[in-house]
């Protein structure tokens, strides 16, 4: 007898480690407060990705298609926040303490999947020291960051630990990433 009980309880205990332990999923995301360089970087880069998502989706979350054989290259452009596109670029060139903890960050927004190749690849290429970020922020699922709320759409909620866990795998292995042209 006192052998099924002690099979039922490891049964118990797995199927509740399988239901609840291995999920990456989150129900719940948090804010966090950042201050110095830190924020002065991260903020302007939130706010014109938030700024590019609304130009792109209405207001259900449903993006919004572009027919790019228009010749119309106005209403391409107009869709495509180049403002972003030198914050985010100038975030990946520079190589310090500050742009490293924002690119564990960055690693959690959805800015599209060429974009978050570049910042898994990157991560990668700055090797071990991204690893303290990476820890840092891998558990965390950041809604809201100072006064900026980030939109659930653009929240990497569902994968976002194994996005994390292969960028730590891959510095560990000590692996380099070759970034390739969006062109």
């Amino acid at each position: 007898m006192l052998e099924l009980e002690n099979k039922m309880k490891i049964i118990l205990i797995l199927t509740f480690g399988i239901l609840f332990g291995s999920s990456t999923a989150f129900t719940e995301c948090s804010h966090i407060y950042l201050q110095g360089k830190v924020k002065n970087i991260l903020i302007p880069i939130l706010k014109e990705r938030i700024l590019e998502y609304k130009m792109n989706y209405d207001s259900t979350g449903e993006y919004i298609p572009i027919d790019y054989d228009s010749k119309d290259t106005n209403l391409i452009n107009s869709r495509r926040n180049m403002k972003l596109d030198s914050l985010f670029g100038n975030t990946l060139e520079t190589r310090n303490k500050y742009t490293n903890e924002i690119m564990a960050i960055l690693l959690g927004i959805y800015f599209g999947e060429h974009p978050l190749e570049e910042i898994e690849c990157e991560i990668v290429n700055r090797g071990s020291k991204m690893i303290p970020y990476l820890l840092k922020y891998k558990d965390k699922c950041i809604s809201k960051v100072n006064e900026i709320t980030i939109p659930d759409n653009i929240i990497l909620k569902e994968d976002i630990q194994r996005h994390y866990d292969e960028c730590i795998k891959e510095i560990k292995e000590k692996q380099k990433c070759e970034q390739e042209n969006e062109d």
